[in-house]
């Protein structure tokens, strides 16, 4: 799985360009549907807590159908979800006890 971020949500940030999005030519599965137009873009620069990620590319979609549901939930609405191309390059380890996530560099 890659590392997707809200597409409307990150077009928030400073410095990111929507005409620099690229269309891709399949369409997204997961987050609880398999029909959803996505786009890459190139994050120059990216820090995950401490471990900064330099041309970081990444997968765009429009993620309003679960942050929708967590309004209803009373939940914050989240940016993204981290995937198993960050997961296991950078070796996660969740410690489900002290709620933390903890990636060790390359």
């Amino acid at each position: 799985s890659r590392t997707v971020f809200d597409i409307e949500r990150i077009t928030l940030l400073p410095g990111i360009d929507p005409k620099v999005f690229k269309k891709l030519e399949k369409l997204s599965s997961g987050l609880g549907t398999n029909t959803m137009e996505s786009f890459t873009i190139i994050l120059e620069e990216f820090r995950l807590g401490d471990l900064p990620l330099k041309d970081f590319e990444t997968v765009l979609i429009d993620m309003s159908h679960v942050n929708n549901s967590y309004e209803m939930l009373e939940m914050p609405a989240i940016d993204g979800v981290i995937g198993g191309d960050i997961l296991a390059d950078y070796n996660a380890v969740l410690d489900y006890g002290s709620k933390q996530l903890r990636l060790e560099g390359r």
